[in-house]
């Protein structure tokens, strides 16, 4: 009886567990691209270049708006798709979908791992660590670097 009892309770805790579903609204911020590294093709560099500080920013209201430090032309082109375009999340995937005619515009699988969030975005080899900040004045800074220039 006493085992029946733990199997049951070590049951529903297990399941409250899994059921806690993972709160992606907020903005996030590229940490680093992870793949693609090195790009000989100019447009694909261009891109990947404006990603590299870029930031996701997924609201409540399901809209999302990707912007940038380095708005290059190719990452331009990206983010007019996403101004249109309304997401959803379930089972660790983002699906971007066009808002009026709710046609698939990407996915995006989300994976946490040795506590680094890693955006994987679906059929090309474009990996992002991100991370979550909450208040847009006192975002950390994407490099650690420190000037030894006086004035």
């Amino acid at each position: 009886m006493k085992k029946a009892i733990l199997i049951i309770f070590l049951t529903l805790i297990c399941a409250t567990v899994n059921a806690q579903e993972f709160n992606i609204v907020g903005n996030w911020k590229v940490k680093e691209v992870i793949s693609p590294k090195a790009v000989e093709n100019a447009n694909i560099r261009d891109l990947v270049s404006g990603f590299s500080e870029s930031t996701f920013h997924l609201k409540e209201d399901k809209s999302i708006k990707i912007t940038s430090l380095n708005p290059t032309q190719g990452f331009m082109y990206f983010t007019m798709m996403a101004d249109d375009a309304v997401w959803d999340y379930k089972e660790n995937v983002i699906t971007l979908s066009d808002k009026k005619s709710k046609g698939l515009i990407m996915k995006i699988f989300i994976n946490i791992k040795d506590g680094k969030t890693i955006f994987t975005f679906y059929e090309t080899n474009l990996v992002l660590e991100v991370f979550k900040y909450d208040n847009p004045i006192n975002i950390p800074m994407q490099r650690d670097t420190i000037s030894s220039k006086t004035y």
